[in-house]
């Protein structure tokens, strides 16, 4: 019992043993699951994208490790919150991610819509090499659902990339596959720009296995082509280089090709010893592809030796590796068909998505404009009514100053007819018209020639009106009342032709 006793001594040591204990067994409290942050954030400002990848691939088999189905969630709010912290390359990363994940559950939409996002972000910090390389998966993906013009498209974008950063493996790749694209659709001059660039580059980086497909492509089209004895010694070529590699799957494509070279000539013996060893080669290295196509080449021969039984064993084989091949080729079309199927279900998401944006965008727009084109419309009734206000006061002062001067001028005049009315007891119009001649000489006679109809006391209206009298002075003269005065003024302007705005007396003085 006493050994149980827990001495100082006793407590220290276990105290000590716990804490060694907790520092080396990590793993059993998942802390190296804890994705840190700042580190990360660290790396993205100096730009190691190695390290984030490689610390991203760390915690991602570690969620795997202790719960698989939290790794796209995990994925998915990194992504999310890169995106808003704005650290590309956490983000990028992530994306890389989150593609491979969805490639491998066979989800290709989403597979594509990472991708492409992850090449946009590429392109954002101009880096030429990640970018190219992305479209490099994306035209993969296309040519895996059959895509092949698609295909074509992003390898011919990632093409140009890799030559601008001038790296020479990756060049020949691609231009081995855009030759054998441009060859396939008998596009022979650009295929043999593509292919005759692929040999040079693939030469430089000796890229052994690379060659010898390109060089076999080039022998497909001068057989093509009709010239056979080329496309022979071109397929004898890659054969030389190809018996020295470890690979021998391009020794095989190539001793295809130079068998049914030699059947297009009717060159048996020659042919046979090729469809044999390519044979033999693919059954050990289980080619299943090259195995169908040497019992093709077989089967032919020994139909035309008249070797019956050799013909159907190898007719047998070819028809049971076709049909495994077919299969193959139906769920691949099927799995393209859902491809295509849910990709123009993203597509119609993307057009709607950006119909969306476009219509806010465009009313936004609108507003701008209207609201625009209200202030303009605004300024310029503002200015216009400035100005014809600041005209309409000129011309009332013009004629208040006109009116004034008329006034001071007929002074005399009035004088000289109220000493004639006061003189005399019945004022005769002649002696009144004769002072308004004196004073306006011309003035009658134009009012005359330009209104012929106006009438006599029409012509005294205005005459009285010229000498500055007022309405009711005018009145007293011509022996009418004030408001019959007003009534034959109102006449007078409508026989004259003038409208509201324009002044009586101001159109009479232009008559002088």
């Amino acid at each position: 019992m006493t050994g149980l006793i827990l001495t100082p001594y006793k407590i220290n040591a276990l105290f000590i043993f716990l804490i060694l204990f907790l520092r080396i067994a990590p793993s059993t409290t998942g802390t190296e699951c804890v994705w840190d942050s700042a580190k990360v954030s660290d790396w993205d400002k100096v730009g190691s994208k190695e390290l984030i990848r490689h610390y991203l691939a760390e915690q991602i088999s570690c969620l795997r490790e202790s719960n698989g189905s939290s790794t796209f969630q995990f994925l998915e709010e990194l992504s999310s919150k890169a995106s808003r912290s704005g650290e590309l390359l956490l983000q990028v990363c992530t994306l890389e991610q989150l593609g491979q994940y969805y490639f491998l559950k066979k989800d290709y939409p989403s597979t594509l819509h990472n991708y492409l996002k992850e090449a946009s972000l590429w392109e954002k910090q101009n880096n030429h090499f990640e970018k190219a390389h992305t479209l490099v998966k994306i035209a993969d993906l296309y040519a895996k659902v059959g895509d092949f013009s698609k295909e074509y498209a992003y390898l011919q974008s990632a093409y140009r990339l890799y030559a601008e950063v001038g790296l020479k493996g990756p060049l020949g790749t691609i231009a081995s596959r855009l030759g054998f694209y441009n060859k396939e659709n008998a596009r022979y001059d650009s295929a043999f720009f593509y292919l005759e660039q692929a040999k040079l580059f693939q030469q430089e980086v000796k890229d052994q296995d690379g060659l010898i497909y390109t060089i076999n492509h080039l022998g497909r089209i001068y057989k093509d082509k009709g010239d056979f004895q080329t496309a022979n010694d071109t397929y004898q070529l890659a054969l030389d280089q190809a018996i020295s590699l470890n690979n021998k799957h391009p020794e095989c494509w190539t001793l295809i090709n130079l068998g049914f070279l030699a059947l297009d000539q009717d060159e048996y013996e020659k042919a046979k010893p090729h469809f044999v060893r390519a044979k033999s080669l693919a059954d050990k290295e289980s080619f299943q592809e090259i195995l169908r196509l040497s019992c093709e080449g077989l089967y032919r021969l020994a139909e035309q030796e008249d070797d019956y039984k050799n013909a159907y064993y190898f007719f047998r084989q070819y028809q049971e590796l076709g049909a495994h091949l077919r299969d193959n080729q139906l769920t691949s079309a099927l799995a393209e068909t859902e491809w295509r199927y849910q990709q123009s279900i993203l597509q119609k998401e993307l057009e709607i998505e950006s119909l969306a944006r476009n219509r806010d965008n465009l009313w936004k727009l609108l507003g701008m404009l209207a609201s625009m084109m209200l202030l303009i419309l605004l300024g310029f009734t503002w200015y216009f009514f400035r100005m014809k206000l600041k005209e309409a006061e000129e011309k009332k002062q013009a004629l208040d100053l006109e009116v004034e001067r008329y006034s001071e001028k007929n002074v005399l005049l009035q004088k000289r007819m109220v000493d004639i009315q006061n003189n005399g007891a019945l004022v005769k119009w002649d002696s009144i018209e004769q002072l308004i001649h004196e004073q306006y000489p011309y003035f009658k006679t134009r009012l005359v020639k330009e209104h012929p109809k106006l009438s006599e006391q029409d012509l005294r209206f205005c005459m009285l009106l010229m000498t500055s009298f007022s309405t009711k002075e005018i009145a007293d003269y011509l022996n009418i009342s004030p408001a019959s005065a007003n009534k034959s003024r109102y006449r007078l302007r409508k026989k004259l032709g003038l409208s509201r705005e324009e002044n009586l007396l101001h159109y009479l003085a232009e008559q002088t």
